[in-house]
């Protein structure tokens, strides 16, 4: 069985030999050779790159975020206001029809959404970093109405 394999590695490289060697035509098929070893070279190094860029990246944050997390620094009412309402369409498909105001931590919402996105927008407030009550002023509706019903008349 040994025998077998080294045989056939012998034959393979005689062939892989004769065929770069080969005096007509080895010169091209070495220069081929080269250059896409140094393509891959080349993209193996930028994939390698950017996949370091992007580990560094994201370590960086979670050390920020970490942190954030354990300082007591208070933000400013326009941070806050901007991280609240950055969070808000995550919760709720009608974050513009809500107002925010910002003073020293507590928010205030203000507006009307869906009754069935309430919930879900206030635990999403209530987790932003720096928020440190909420005054709900949320005007509440069942159903948001539908234009195709509104097109339909009867006689």
């Amino acid at each position: 069985m040994k025998t077998r394999l080294a045989l056939c590695a012998g034959f393979g490289l005689g062939i892989s030999a004769m065929y770069i060697l080969d005096a007509d035509n080895g010169r091209r098929r070495r220069a081929l050779l080269r250059d896409r070893f140094v393509h891959v070279a080349k993209v193996a190094s930028h994939t390698i790159s950017g996949l370091t860029q992007d580990v560094t990246n994201r370590t960086r944050g979670l050390i920020s975020e970490t942190g954030s997390r354990f300082s007591r620094a208070e933000v400013s009412d326009e941070v806050l206001t901007e991280r609240v309402r950055s969070e808000m369409g995550h919760a709720t498909h009608h974050a513009n029809a809500v107002e925010v105001m910002a003073d020293h931590g507590h928010i205030t919402l203000t507006g009307s959404i869906p009754v069935d996105e309430a919930g879900r927008l206030l635990a999403r407030v209530a987790s932003v970093r720096g928020v440190a009550g909420i005054e709900n002023h949320l005007a509440l509706y069942e159903h948001e109405p539908d234009s195709a019903h509104h097109d339909k008349v009867t006689h």
